[in-house]
């Protein structure tokens, strides 16, 4: 016999809370994957950043000075006889550029890999306007335009993978906190009032505290399966997150197995139901003063009419029980 803070319920609601903390990392992270990882599949990646191998390069511009870079029609295998054509962002005064151009008729033979993101970190609207310019005209190569990409290709304007990282982070938070809020808040309000219970309790009994299991030596009525004892003037749960009722008030206790006294909290019902435990609402005359407990185990009709009924009947034949 020991002093809970959390019992069965407690556990269950955690365990919950856990699972849909897992549900949110995997559907965030399933959503966010190709923004945060570096792709190196050889080919333009949808999203994020990405490796590829250029095999070919117009060193003669499009277009130039968008925003300090400048266009180029580039391209990369696809398969050992298909090259991929698509317009490339570059910064004509960055080296990785400079050997692109220098080197261009030797790409076919020896690609150059380079490191950069589809459509840049913020599509461009300047840049696509050229895109879809150059796949529409009539000096473009057959070739080239029969495999032509509608989006470009930034080596200078990099998804910043931190940052989605951190979105990435944020949303998961914000989808544990919102779908997880019933059983935290279950979890913390337990774990309080069992605290302040227990508190209570010992301020009460002063000879109990630190010697818990004394009180079992001392209790009129003890059933360690549900997890409850009497004790003086209070009928005392252990078994689950601790909790008394004082018997000197309640003048009925129900003994509640179904959803009346938890209909306006779902997840109580929930753990309640996975737990196969009952709760004790003993309530005072004309219905106040009304007071709960959690037990360890469901208590039945059959083993309250041996047990539970007896121990409360012998403390006080004033006290009516049912069920609900």
């Amino acid at each position: 016999m020991k002093v809970r803070y959390w019992g069965k319920n407690g556990k269950l609601a955690f365990l919950l809370s856990l699972f849909i903390a897992f549900l949110s990392v995997v559907f965030t992270w399933g959503f966010f994957d190709d923004s945060i990882k570096t792709h190196d599949s050889g080919w333009m990646a949808m999203r994020g950043n990405s490796y590829i191998a250029i095999n070919y390069i117009d060193p003669k511009p499009i277009k130039t000075d968008v925003d300090g870079t400048n266009l180029y029609i580039a391209g990369y295998y696809l398969s050992d006889q298909l090259t991929n054509y698509f317009v490339l962002q570059a910064d004509p005064n960055k080296d990785e550029t400079k050997s692109l151009l220098v080197n261009a008729d030797k790409l076919q033979q020896s690609p150059q890999r380079v490191f950069g993101s589809r459509n840049g970190s913020k599509p461009n609207p300047t840049i696509q306007e050229v895109v879809k310019e150059v796949s529409q005209s009539s000096d473009l190569d057959k070739e080239i335009r029969l495999y032509f990409e509608d989006d470009y290709f930034s080596i200078t304007d990099l998804e910043n993978q931190f940052q989605s990282l951190m979105i990435a982070v944020g949303v998961a938070l914000l989808i544990y906190l919102v779908f997880a809020a019933a059983p935290n808040i279950y979890i913390f309000i337990h774990r309080r009032q069992a605290k302040r219970q227990a508190k209570e309790f010992f301020e009460l009994y002063p000879e109990l505290m630190g010697q818990i299991r004394s009180l079992e030596s001392g209790a009129s009525y003890v059933d360690r399966k549900a997890g409850v004892a009497i004790y003086r003037d209070h009928l005392v749960s252990f078994g689950q997150s601790f909790g008394f009722i004082d018997l000197r008030k309640a003048k009925k206790i129900v003994i509640a197995n179904s959803t009346k006294y938890y209909s306006a909290n779902p997840i109580a019902l929930l753990v309640v139901f996975l737990s196969r435990s009952s709760s004790l609402v003993a309530l005072g005359a004309k219905g106040k003063h009304k007071q709960t407990v959690e037990v360890n185990h469901r208590i039945n009709k059959q083993d309250a009419s041996y047990g539970f009924v007896q121990g409360i009947q012998a403390y006080s034949d004033d006290i009516d029980i049912s069920f609900q």
